[in-house]
């Protein structure tokens, strides 16, 4: 026992002076991380996934990018890293649409040590779309001085819109694949860029495409060109005055202010002032509020003392800054508000909703007789609407006499139900409401409507081996011309002869089949319309015709007054039947007899099958 303790003693000391000899700054390093594969190596233009990364020498904190030499802007985003273990780690990315083919995949410790795998991650595009977006349209380009130069154009109608890309280049553009963009925007609806850093006096060409998701870039282009110039001598003149303006007591504080639009054409907006004394000049007066639309006259301005006067001026000022100082203002004085107005107005009524197809509904209605009337509010909903508290109302008119609005965008073939209510001043609605249901549908197409009628036999009362024919009349009451189509002719179910004729809208054509022979019996005639694709436009129109036994025409044995026996009738028949009838039905049989077909009064002959 001593000496296996003698010898783990001597084991210990040996690893302590080991331990002693090594360096504290050798021990303490740190080894590289090492990328050995990815998986996947490859994905497709706009995907988002999950790159798992395996190798060794990963540290909590790691860090991963994903770079290619052939590209300057990101092109791979790596949204976040997961560590998973010292050899996996995985990269949750999101792929451009017009990601480049071969990626390096890049792995950094915390302590900066790195290990790149190159080419390890490629992007390929998407095989199922190839088809770029149309051409852009309406390029404008202005001149907007001191070397920029504003674009415009018309917006992309792709649905698979991902950007657009503006070139830019001092001699014509009619290819840009081997350009690099000088700006993108990847808003559908932003269709205008400044190209700013140029030359004044230096004609440059400008180009505009639209690329799709998948990359696909319609690389042919129509430039437009235009040159930048100094700016023009500085705008010092204000707009002309502001006109018409009023103000009206809105109570509790409030002060409702209205003026006539500005005319200027370089207007950038309105200035609002307010004081406690007459205003003559606003020069050094800071504006209580700032209206940039030039169309909305109008503003409420708020947090005044009741009982106090006030003095109120609206200016325009230009694009330039500029702005007549010089002012004309008007007073009001706040009051209280009256007993508060709880009352809506009435319902309305007259609500109708009519199909306008292709996903629009046509809505009408009485108007309201509120005195105090604000507006309408419009309510879509695609189960029944029986009260609107709560819901957002799909838009407002707040011109009482038009009682009319259009919903758009809908699904064809969806019911939908609207309601509209009228909102006061005060903003009282009464909310319960009656719906009214519509269904918007396609487009309607012209179409023919065929019927058959008037299914006659001649004789009415045929007899076998008599020359028989049947007639009906074919009527187009539909809205358009019924061309190619066949009139199939039906014995006991069987088509036996057909025709291709023409029927305009609003006329009839007479067509008529006829047999030579038929044997005795009941048949059942009909007459059927079928389009030129063999598909049925009426059901088949009948008529069930008796077809009697053969006679010869000679008076009967009562009539005639003779006693014959029956064992002569019964040779006579039989005579008749050998050397009359047997004949007879044997050479139509080889030879075939003439059918007739009659339509539009043309006779045409053809033998039955």
């Amino acid at each position: 026992m001593s000496r296996k303790l003698a010898w783990m003693c001597l084991v210990l000391a040996v690893a302590a002076l080991w331990m002693a000899l090594i360096p504290i700054g050798t021990a303490l390093a740190q080894v590289p991380p090492i990328i050995e594969a990815v998986a996947p190596a490859e994905a497709e233009q706009g995907q988002t996934l999950e790159l798992h990364i395996f190798g060794a020498n990963f540290v909590e904190g790691v860090n991963i990018s994903l770079a290619t030499p052939e590209r300057t802007e990101e092109g791979i985003i790596v949204e976040s890293v997961e560590f998973v273990s010292e050899t996996e780690l995985v990269a949750y990315i999101v792929i451009a649409p017009d990601a480049s083919a071969e990626w390096d995949v890049i792995v950094t410790n915390p302590d900066a040590q790195s290990y790149t795998l190159s080419g390890a991650f490629t992007v390929s595009p998407v095989a199922s779309d190839i088809t770029p977006p149309e051409p852009i349209t309406g390029l404008t380009a202005t001149d907007t001085h001191d070397g920029k130069i504003d674009l415009g154009w018309s917006p992309s109608t792709a649905d698979d819109f991902y950007a657009y890309r503006i070139f830019v280049s001092e001699s014509e553009i009619t290819d840009v694949s081997e350009m690099e963009p000088a700006g993108k925007i990847t808003d559908i609806g932003m269709t205008n860029y400044q190209v700013s850093g140029l030359e004044n006096g230096v004609t440059y060409y400008f180009a505009v495409t639209a690329v799709n998701v998948n990359g696909d870039e319609d690389t042919a282009v129509t430039d437009v060109s235009a040159i930048p110039t100094p700016s023009v001598v500085a705008d010092i003149t204000p707009p002309e005055p502001i006109s018409g303006l009023a103000a009206t007591d809105a109570h509790d504080g409030k002060i409702d202010l209205g003026w006539n639009p500005s005319t200027a054409d370089d207007f950038y907006a309105y200035r609002i002032y307010a004081s406690e004394s007459e205003i003559t000049n606003v020069s050094g007066m800071e504006p209580a509020g700032v209206i940039t639309d030039i169309e909305r006259t109008s503003a409420q301005v708020v947090g005044f003392e009741n009982g106090v006067t006030y003095y109120f001026a609206v200016t325009a000022v230009d694009a330039s800054g500029n702005e007549d100082t010089a002012v004309t203002d008007v007073s009001a004085t706040p009051t209280p508000s009256v007993v508060a107005d709880i009352t809506p107005p009435e319902p309305i009524t007259g609500l109708t909703a009519t199909d306008a197809h292709d996903g629009k509904i046509d809505l009408s209605w009485s108007p309201s007789t509120a005195d105090d009337f604000y507006a309408y509010r419009i309510y879509v909903g695609e189960s029944e609407i029986t009260n609107v508290s709560g819901m957002e109302p799909l838009g407002v008119i707040t011109d009482m006499g038009k009682a009319g609005y259009q919903v758009a965008e809908l699904e064809n073939g969806v019911t939908y139900y609207f309601a509209v209510t009228a909102v006061d001043v005060n903003g009282n609605e009464d909310t319960s409401v009656s719906s009214i249901g519509a269904i918007p549908t396609p487009s309607y197409i012209p179409a023919p409507v065929l019927k058959v009628s008037n299914i006659i036999p001649f004789p009415a009362e045929p007899n076998a081996g008599e020359i028989f024919s049947i007639s009906a009349s074919i009527t187009n009451i539909g809205d358009a011309d019924a061309a190619d189509i066949r009139i199939i002719f039906i014995v006991d179910g069987d088509p036996v002869g057909d025709k291709i004729v023409t029927v305009p809208v609003g006329s009839s054509v007479e067509v008529s089949y006829g047999w030579a022979t038929l044997l005795e019996g009941a048949y059942t005639f009909g007459v059927e319309v079928m389009n030129f694709e063999g598909e049925a436009m009426t059901a088949p129109a009948e008529i069930t015709v008796n077809i009697f036994p053969y006679t010869l025409g000679f008076p009967t044995l009562e009539e005639s007054g003779f006693v014959i026996p029956g064992t002569v009738v019964a040779f006579f028949l039989v005579a008749m039947y050998w050397v009359v009838y047997l004949p007879r039905k044997r050479a139509q049989e080889v030879t075939g007899e003439a059918a007739e077909l009659r339509f539009s009064g043309v006779d045409i002959t053809q033998k039955p099958q």
